[in-house]
């Protein structure tokens, strides 16, 4: 974290070119498992691993499938760019749409998953996702030879603490007023007003998207 924007990175093999941190409109995605910690603290590590590898694995396959690029792993959270691709060339224009489909797609497969833990035995898990489109600045970071791909700026911000806000108002996905305005009309959306979110001075629109229409 530097000030208060959060930084967020994807690692790759370095090309021979790096390519220049611009600013370019996206739409940045979190998700989060509620109460994980304390779940993970009674029970044994490798069960713990293993059930959060399979949230990786059939959450992260949603993402790719709606255009996203899987930015990193932290922890037991999740995030992804809509709007972005590895060469930044074919960018949907339609990122936030893709974005909140993907992530009524992953509140869908973590259904299932906790379908099949209840037959395993193991407990049943409960995750937040958090939406925001606006403004980021993309591109690479780091020196030759060990070069990332980067999504940083008050979007990024805005998207994780969003997330957070779930668990506080007992929803699984929220979005910003900026998604909330692109995606409308093909989304039944709750507007649940404006909220305050740590790290910056202009309260953000909050809405809750109930699923596709």
């Amino acid at each position: 974290q530097v000030g208060e924007q959060l930084l967020r990175f994807r690692s790759y093999r370095a090309k021979s070119k790096p390519r220049a941190l611009l600013p370019r409109e996206a739409t940045i995605l979190f998700s989060d498992i509620w109460n994980y910690t304390s779940l993970a603290e009674s029970r044994p590590l490798e069960e713990t691993i293993g059930q959060l590898n399979e949230v990786y694995k059939k959450l992260g396959r949603k993402i790719i499938k709606h255009r996203g690029m899987l930015m990193t792993y932290l922890g037991d959270a999740m995030m992804a760019v809509f709007g972005a691709d590895d060469d930044m060339s074919a960018i949907p224009s339609n990122h936030a749409e893709l974005a909140v489909r993907a992530a009524l797609d992953m509140l869908d497969a973590m259904e299932e998953l906790n379908t099949e833990w209840s037959q395993r035995g193991f407990p049943q898990l409960k995750i937040g996702i958090g939406v925001a489109t606006g403004e980021v600045m993309l591109g690479d970071v780091g020196v030759t030879g060990h070069r990332e791909f980067a999504a940083m700026g008050d979007t990024t911000n805005v998207a994780s603490r969003i997330e957070k806000l779930t668990k506080t108002h007992d929803v699984h996905l929220l979005v910003n007023g900026e998604t909330a305005r692109r995606v409308g009309n093909a989304f039944s959306l709750v507007e649940l007003g404006t909220v305050e979110v740590k790290g910056r001075r202009k309260p953000v629109d909050l809405y809750h998207v109930v699923g596709p229409l």
